[in-house]
């Protein structure tokens, strides 16, 4: 281990720029991407309406949703609110009905979506209404007891509730819409959202006219391990580098025999009574979350903080250096965005005791909901690489964990041990799904394109295909403005130009 002495220059030089840049960059909330959910839809400019100001026709509104959609015993009577939101403002006779799930999060601001996103925009272009839901069991929609009924929580109920909403949406009578089919519907959403909007397509397509799925992860996968390949193939030469030979460095200790040298080590991330697959995992979140979230067609998180200040090839330091400074930088994020509403690491992201799982629970109810959706039914397990492919997470960081945390979060409901990929990807066909009027968008550098049809396992030929250059996670989303570039306002001209293709046929 290194000396006191090269601690003390090391964190002399770049401790203070470090904390600085931390803080200063303002993550929408730090969480563990490999088991919490993540709202993309709050992520938003400061200019735009909040729901405070948020006129009352636009919602909330609440339809009573069946809870099982598909019972044979006679609980089909039973319901539960289910939250959506609307905008007619861009109406025009016989426009289309463009409707977004929000996926995996509670909905917390409706307004940005609304009014300022992608889908937005492409309503105001088609003269269409915008539909925005609330997923079930997310924020407030779902039953009071809904640990109770987790049962309920499948992506067949959450698909036949986007398909109870077309079929049941009332709008005012002087906008005189016409009912579904002849007004022609558009799934549009992006990551999980995008999945549904592809699925609906696939299984309602007698309601849905055409569907828009971004970073759609149709393809379930037990273990994700290709999740960190985009940050290896794409990233700094020299970055991937030195955090591979950090990574290295630090398995090196956790695998030895050498207790006091693993304690001493985790010391430096102030994560002495983390277990070693936990303290892998704290390590993996701000390279995921930087790499994930912090590229946007105007600025690259990743390289500017991981790269030119975390691990900084110019400055010639030693493996030993960059863990002291990526210790340092660890602290401080871990700190002040992924654990800043925790009062000790292990309660934030520890997964060995059912005590700490209640923590993370009661913060953030919407983690059980995904959580329960991984363990059941997708899986999209972000682990290390198998041995003898590159890895930039430490290999302690397996499949174990997350098979843990899945007892854990329920005990007594008897879960299977792994979830059955295999029977989602048997229904919904993965990445080999072949649809009409369906538009699949990519960031070429997307983490979660991997397991979308644009994969290169996958291998196959995409139909009304856009990839996103140096783009990552949902890029389309978020609306247009002045400060878009070119190459953005062109993708959502062509995805335009194509819906209107389809509407006039």
């Amino acid at each position: 281990m290194p000396s006191k002495l090269i601690i003390f220059s090391v964190f002399a030089i770049i401790g203070s720029i470090l904390v600085q840049c931390c803080h200063g960059l303002r993550l929408n909330g730090g969480r563990t991407l490999s088991m919490k959910s993540r709202n993309l839809f709050t992520i938003k400019p400061n200019d735009v309406k909040g729901d405070e100001n948020l006129p009352q026709k636009y919602g909330p509104f609440v339809i009573d949703m069946p809870l099982d959609h598909f019972s044979t015993n006679g609980e089909n009577g039973t319901t539960f609110k289910s939250r959506y939101w609307v905008n007619t403002d861009y109406y025009k006779p016989n426009g289309p009905i463009l409707l977004t799930n929000a996926g995996e999060a509670a909905v917390d601001d409706a307004s940005y979506v609304l009014f300022n996103s992608t889908v937005a925009q492409l309503a105001q272009r088609l003269g269409g209404i915008y539909v925005y839901m609330e997923h079930r069991f997310y924020g407030s929609s779902g039953p009071e007891n809904f640990l109770q009924e987790l049962s309920k929580l499948t992506a067949e109920q959450a698909l036949a509730d986007i398909a109870y909403l077309i079929r049941n949406i009332k709008f005012s009578d002087e906008l005189n819409v016409p009912p579904v089919p002849k007004s022609k519907v558009i799934v549009y959403g992006c990551s999980y959202s995008g999945s549904l909007a592809a699925w609906m397509k696939d299984k309602y397509s007698d309601i849905v006219f055409a569907s828009v799925a971004s970073s759609a992860p149709v393809e379930a996968q037990f273990n994700f391990y290709q999740y960190f390949d985009p940050i290896i193939r794409y990233g700094s030469q020299p970055c991937i580098n030195s955090i591979q030979k950090v990574v290295s460095t630090i398995d090196g200790i956790l695998f030895g025999s050498d207790t006091k040298q693993v304690n001493t080590l985790k010391a430096l991330f102030d994560a002495e009574d983390l277990y070693d697959d936990d303290f892998a995992s704290l390590l993996s979140n701000p390279l995921a979350e930087y790499w994930q979230y912090g590229i946007t067609a105007t600025k690259n998180n990743f390289q500017d903080i991981i790269c030119n200040t975390v691990f900084n090839s110019t400055t010639n330091t030693t493996a030993e250096q960059d863990l002291l400074i990526f210790a340092s930088f660890v602290k401080s994020y871990t700190k002040s965005n992924l654990c800043k509403d925790y009062n000790n690491l292990s309660s934030c992201v520890g997964t060995h005791n059912a005590t700490d799982i209640q923590t993370q629970m009661q913060n953030d109810p919407s983690t059980a909901s995904w959580v329960w959706q991984t363990c059941i039914q997708f899986g999209y397990f972000q682990v290390s690489a198998p041995h003898g492919e590159p890895t930039i997470v430490s290999r302690k960081l397996t499949t174990d964990l997350f098979e843990r945390v899945c007892q854990l979060y329920f005990p007594g409901m008897d879960l299977p041990k792994q979830p059955d990929v295999n029977q989602v990807n048997e229904e919904y066909q993965g990445w080999d799904i072949q649809l009409n009027n369906t538009i699949w968008i990519d960031g070429e550098w997307d983490s979660w394109r991997e397991l979308s049809v644009h994969s290169e396992q996958a291998n196959r030929k995409v139909q009304n295909g856009i990839i996103i250059p140096k783009a990552t996670h949902c890029a389309n989303f978020a609306g247009i403005d002045k400060n878009s570039p070119q190459y953005m306002i062109d993708i959502q001209d062509q995805q335009y130009t194509q819906l209107k293709a389809w509407l006039q046929e």
